[in-house]
Order: C-alpha cells, then structure tokens, then sequence
C-alpha cells in the first residue's frame, strides 16, 4: 500500500511535468511530433489527476500512521509541483495580455517612429501595433472598421499574422497554450481547440483542418506606417507590461542574445532573417541580407511576376504584382511608366499587394515544407 502511495504521486509529478514539457520550449521537446500526445493528456488531465489523487489519498488512510512526516512531504512536494507547473511554467502567465488596449491616434502616439509595426488597413481604417509588444503579449485583440481581429505574433518564429477570430461563425477569445515545433499555439474557449500562430489552423481538437481567416499586413517602421496612413491609429504599451518589453528593447533589430531570439548572421541558418511569400500554391524565401543589398527584388511565383521590396533601413517590407519593372524612386514607385506611392496607390490605379511575411528561416521551411529558396 505504501508503494501504491509514492507510486500515485510519482506518476502525478510526471503528468504535470509532461503537460508542461510537450508544448514549452524544453530540450527535446519541439523537435517531435508529440502534438496528438499533448493534447490528449491536456484532454484527460483532470480525469487523471481523480486517479492518481484519489489513489494516493485512499492509501494514505489504509497506511500504518508510522512514517507519516514523509507522507506529508510527498504531499508538499506534488503542491509545489501543481503550482510550479501551472503557474509561472504555463504560457498564459508568462506572457499576459493587455491589461488595457490604448490605441490612440497618430497625434497622441508616445511610440517612437523607427519602432517595428504590424500595419493593419481594413474598411478604410487603419492601425499599427508595435512588434516589441505584441512580441511579448503574442495576441492582441481588437475592433477595425467594425470587424473584429486578433492581431498575432511569435517571437520565436518572428512571426506576425493577423487574422479574424471566427469559430463555427462565431467571435471567439483565444488563451496561450504554448507552442508546437517552437511556434505559438492557441485555444480557443469556445470548442477547446488548438490553433496554430503561424497559419491560423486548428492542429488538434473539435476544429482540425479549419484556419481562421486571415486579414492582410504589412510590417514597416511606425514612422512610415503614418506617413502613407497618417489618419491610423497606434497601439501604446501597456503600462503593467513595461518590464517585459524592455528585455525586447533590442528583439527587433536582431540584437537579442536568446537562442530562441537571436539572429544568425549567416545565409540561410535557423535563425537567419527571410522574407517569405506563399503565392497560388508555391512558396519561396528570399534571404533578408540580400533584399537589404538590393531593396528590390523581382520574380515569378505561381505563374505571376512579383516584386519584393525592401526600404528604409531594411525596416519596410512590402510586395506587389508586377506589370512590368518595378524601381524604387526616393518615395514613390515607378512600374510600366507608371508613378505609385509606398502603399501601392497611383493616380489611375493601385498595384495588387501579394502576402509576403518576415520570419526565421527554420520556422518558414518547418510550415512550407515545400518551399524553394530564391
């Protein structure tokens, strides 16, 4: 009976542990394919916490009461344990969301003007939400030209993707669960499933194979973000989170010294910078280092011309279809003999944006297994 005793909680010890291990960034961990494991113990995890629990507590009272102080330090050490693990292990402590989203216009903005942005422009309406932010706090919701949307971001794939929260046709709120091969993973608490940060698709749960529609951005520097769209409004930081973006003060001019942060300098490492665009089918990566030697960069995808470019101290990115050679003149495009602003928009019409995203070189070939290099 003692050993059944030790032998519940021992096995309660690793079902906490494990419910932890399979979706945080642990040795081992986000190199298998453990997702369907991890979400079946998240699944049963109460069920067996009953289990292993009770069978402790049954035998705790069947047990001679000699001995009883190493009971009690059994029972201590498996608290501590429970709150270790679901506390400040669990992603949704770690990185909270707004205690208050302050979004303000482009004259009561306090956000420096060579901040990274996620620019969104829906309706006739524009917004812009600092990546040093939206870094720490990985989802940010809110309203857009009367729609809502979930504004996204995985540090550690460098990731940004904006998408409209809608489960089974409904608004739905998402909590952090943690990640699944080193990207962020979500759950909605409307059918308990598992989405995934980098594409929008439910990986595991009642909601497998769906992906949440995803709403076009750009990122750029605020400054530039204002001047193509000076009506935006700007997301200011959260006045609780200060401490935490301070430790990314330098996450986006790749000067974080993380291993799951840093920036590799050399061409296509895990943590080399790409710029990646998946058109009608085909995807391909660009190396960031060369878009920063040459700004613009022209090419076919998917049977269609595109042109990358990249301005302003490699902190604009944007991509179009081409008609025709696209030149990058002070602050404006020249295509087809053709004049365009930064944001595409010409006199006679505008150029058709194609999604392009940065992101780190191992999270973009894991995701688009079939990508080319450029």
């Amino acid at each position: 009976m003692r050993i059944v005793f030790y032998l519940a909680w021992l096995l309660f010890i690793i079902l906490e542990a494990a419910l932890v291990y399979f979706i945080m960034p642990m040795p081992g961990s986000q190199t298998m394919n453990s997702l369907p494991l991890a979400y079946a113990l998240y699944q049963w995890r109460w069920l067996l916490r009953l289990l292993f629990v009770g069978t402790a507590v049954f035998c705790w009272l069947n047990i001679p009461r000699k001995a009883h102080w190493s009971r009690i330090a059994a029972l201590a050490v498996s608290a501590a344990v429970y709150w270790f693990f679901n506390g400040p292990m669990s992603a949704s402590s770690m990185f909270k969301e707004p205690t208050v989203l302050r979004m303000v216009q482009a004259g009561n903005n306090e956000v420096p003007a060579d901040k990274l942005v996620l620019g969104v422009l829906l309706h006739g309406q524009a917004a812009a939400y600092p990546i040093q932010y939206i870094a720490y706090h990985h989802r940010v919701a809110d309203t857009l030209g009367g729609t809502a949307i979930w504004v996204t971001y995985c540090s550690v794939c460098r990731s940004g993707r904006v998408f409209q929260p809608m489960v089974k046709g409904q608004s739905a709120s998402f909590r952090l669960v943690g990640m699944d091969h080193f990207n962020a993973m979500f759950e909605d608490k409307t059918t308990g499933s598992w989405w995934r940060q980098v594409n929008g698709q439910a990986v595991a749960g009642p909601m497998k194979g769906s992906s949440l529609p995803e709403i076009p951005a750009v990122q750029m520097s605020l400054g530039e973000w204002l001047r193509l769209h000076p009506y935006s409004r700007v997301m200011q930081p959260d006045p609780y989170s200060v401490k935490h973006y301070e430790r990314l003060n330098t996450y986006e001019s790749g000067g974080s010294k993380s291993a799951l942060t840093r920036r590799d300098t050399g061409l296509w490492q895990p943590k080399s910078w790409v710029a990646g665009v998946q058109w009608k089918g085909c995807s391909r990566a660009y190396s960031w280092k060369h878009l920063e030697a040459t700004q613009v960069v022209h090419d076919t995808l998917g049977g269609s011309n595109i042109a990358l470019l990249l301005w302003g101290k490699g902190k604009n990115l944007s991509a179009w279809l081409a008609p025709g050679v696209v030149q990058l003149i002070g602050d404006s495009l020249e295509c087809g003999g053709m004049r365009f602003d930064l944001a595409g928009r010409g006199r006679s019409g505008n150029l058709k944006p194609v999604p392009v995203y940065q992101e780190y070189w191992h999270s973009w070939k894991e995701f688009h297994p079939r990508t080319s290099r450029y």
